[in-house]
């Protein structure tokens, strides 16, 4: 069920669903560009107001690119996983808390990235005006 629809001072239009009928918003779509095609889902899965996954088409092929999850719920975004061919196969797993990169899938960083400017802490609180 739609619980509500708004937009950004950017044109990006958003909507919350209630998907278990308990009156909490428990996803958000987000179409970045207002165009009518959703560019991200945004989940609060256990209510607690806080979103434990992000997911984006960041290149508009209705695929998932990326997708970050609050694996410990903790209310910090904790790995990533990217798509970055758009196959369907996640081509490399990323700890947003030290950078590693793990392309291979072993459990070893083959690399690193820089993660100090993303702060999945604060960002985690659900907000119903993301504007």
């Amino acid at each position: 069920m739609v619980v509500d629809e708004y937009s950004g001072s950017d044109g990006a239009q958003y909507v919350d669903y209630d998907t278990d009928g308990d009156g909490v918003v428990d996803l958000t779509t987000v179409d970045l560009e207002g165009d009518g095609r959703i560019d991200a889902n945004i989940s609060d899965s256990d209510g607690d107001g806080v979103f434990d996954q992000i997911s984006m088409d960041t290149n508009g092929d209705g695929l998932i690119d990326v997708s970050a999850v609050d694996s410990d719920a903790d209310g910090s975004l904790d790995v990533a996983a990217v798509d970055a061919d758009g196959d369907g196969e996640v081509d490399a797993v990323i700890d947003l808390h030290t950078g590693a990169v793990d392309y291979d899938g072993d459990g070893t960083a083959d690399d690193y990235v820089d993660v100090s400017e993303f702060d999945s802490g604060s960002s985690s609180e659900y907000n119903t005006d993301l504007a």
